[in-house]
């Protein structure tokens, strides 16, 4: 089977989910199937809003801003089969593609989550870690709120959802830029716990929070609602400052542990790499 993966490693985004999705494809799709370049290949695997002349299966990330909408649409309409990071896009956004549709979440390389690096930013272990970037608004203005609440707790972001003059919000809120896959990897290791933006379709940090034994608590929306362990999702200011204080007794163990399981089981490389080349298998019989 040859395989054409677009976009090729030198157009991946420089962070994120698709980035990690297109990465660990390329990764593991090795001993399944020969990568080629697409006018060399007998299946063609599109990601996210990249164009291609020919779509065997489609990887829908979501997306679904003004820019790239045309080239979404037209990627969910060639494809024979279409990949779903996430059920709820499916159900609000194509429901006219289900027949042809099967969900296949993100997820993680186990082995990245073993002997982690510590201190790689230099700061003390214990700040709460969350994503700016991918954060509507109005929860990162919440998440500034609880920081002046919990003024004795260090609140660390990657980023964040909008222009800032300084790097330092509050005494205890900082903001680093976007960060390579090492360095997250660090944070995680040094980190109390981690807030899932808001915003994200399928939240890779959280699955990999999760498989850096972390407890992870998220906005109750969307993507959160999918991957996050139900006692870890807050509506408000009052919930999440409860599941920081719960956080930092050291009572959200259990969740831990069963988050690690549920990352082994269903948010595994090794599994969901399987799952897809089932998917090149099906519409290579078909065709």
């Amino acid at each position: 089977m040859k395989v054409a993966l677009i976009p090729e490693p030198h157009a991946w985004p420089k962070s994120g989910g698709v980035r990690q999705h297109c990465a660990m494809l390329h990764r593991h799709i090795w001993g399944y199937a020969e990568l080629t370049p697409a006018n060399l290949a007998n299946m063609v695997h599109v990601q996210s809003a990249y164009p291609s002349d020919k779509v065997d299966v489609y990887t829908c990330h979501g997306g679904f801003t003004p820019h790239p909408i045309a080239i979404v649409y037209k990627n969910l309409k060639a494809a024979t089969k279409i990949i779903s990071v996430a059920k709820w896009i499916v159900d609000e956004f194509f429901l006219q593609y289900t027949c042809k549709t099967i969900v296949i979440p993100n997820g993680v390389d186990l082995v990245e989550w073993e002997n982690l690096p510590h201190n790689i930013q230099g700061l003390a272990e214990g700040f709460v870690l969350t994503k700016g970037y991918n954060s509507i608004k109005e929860h990162w203005l919440m998440l500034i709120d609880v920081a002046r609440s919990l003024s004795n707790c260090m609140f660390v972001s990657i980023g964040a959802p909008m222009q800032l003059t300084s790097s330092r919000l509050l005494p205890n809120f900082i903001v680093l830029p976007v960060q390579p896959h090492k360095a997250i990897q660090g944070l995680f290791n040094d980190c109390l716990m981690y807030i899932s933006p808001s915003s994200e379709v399928n939240p890779v940090l959280a699955m990999e929070a999760m498989a850096a034994c972390k407890p992870v608590v998220g906005l109750d929306l969307h993507g959160n609602q999918e991957v996050l362990h139900p006692d870890c999702l807050y509506s408000g200011i009052e919930d999440l400052q409860h599941l920081i204080l719960t956080a930092s007794q050291g009572q959200l163990d259990d969740v831990v542990d069963s988050n690690k399981r549920r990352v082994e089981t269903e948010y595994n490389w090794q599994h969901l790499i399987k799952r897809t080349v089932e998917v090149y298998e099906d519409v290579l019989t078909d065709a």
